[in-house]
């Protein structure tokens, strides 16, 4: 993974992604739950154009991409302690662009 000023790229199982910053409307940490010591997180990053890159929260340039998100408008630190805390599986909203629209 790198991040840029431009936008996160991605190479996962051989496919290469690239989400622009302009184009990132949604952020989310989603966590396999169990003891926190052994859960999984992964960012869930959704673009306005339907795109959803999966980002584990372990990866390789996991604390740059980290840093990036944190100088969002608004960015929930506290829903990234409560999937860093959480024991069971679930979904936690950390952004949402103003102009955000949810899925229909």
């Amino acid at each position: 993974m790198r991040v840029d000023e431009r936008g996160l790229r991605v190479d996962a199982g051989g496919e290469r992604r690239f989400l622009a910053w302009a184009e990132l409307e949604a952020v989310a940490l989603e966590t396999s739950g169990g003891d926190p010591t052994e859960a999984r997180l992964a960012w869930l990053l959704g673009a306005g154009d339907g795109q959803v890159v999966l980002v584990p929260s372990d990866a390789r340039g996991g604390q740059a991409l980290l840093e990036r998100l944190q100088e969002l408008p608004g960015f929930d630190r506290r829903a990234v302690l409560n999937a860093a805390l959480s024991w069971r599986p679930r979904t936690f909203v950390c952004w949402r662009a103003p102009s955000w629209v949810p899925p229909v």
